[in-house]
């Protein structure tokens, strides 16, 4: 996992399922800064840990744009990295059956505390 230079972007997604528009704009804006040669990082958070889970984002669609499980596997393509709230995916990304919560291998669960001081020093957008 690396760490954003200080002329990079972290785009930090908090939206789930209830405000899905939110959520793809975000991870959009964070596909569109990396191509146009951004260093970006995605950090998912509260609710918007719930798309660390395979095929949550799958019929997702907000008009022209692509779903957020395209954009998210685009991120991954794109060697972008992905980080999400460990303990927020305890909340939100399933498990609820009592097991442990599914998370796409390429997602990186990192304590709360350390995304905190890792936003505090970024640039910083929240959607």
């Amino acid at each position: 996992m690396r760490m954003v230079d200080e002329d990079g972007l972290a785009l930090v997604v908090v939206s789930g399922p209830g405000a899905s528009e939110r959520a793809v704009f975000g991870l959009a804006s964070a596909l569109a800064a990396a191509v146009s040669g951004v260093d970006v990082q995605v950090i998912l958070s509260a609710e918007g840990t719930y798309w660390c889970a395979p095929g949550s984002g799958e019929g997702v669609e907000v008009p022209d744009f692509p779903t957020i499980e395209e954009l998210l596997e685009e991120l991954h393509l794109l060697g972008i990295s992905v980080d999400a709230c460990a303990e927020s995916i305890a909340r939100y990304c399933g498990g609820g059956d009592g097991g442990e919560p599914r998370v796409r291998p390429w997602i990186h669960r990192v304590e709360r505390g350390a995304l905190i001081e890792r936003v505090h020093h970024l640039r910083a957008v929240i959607c």
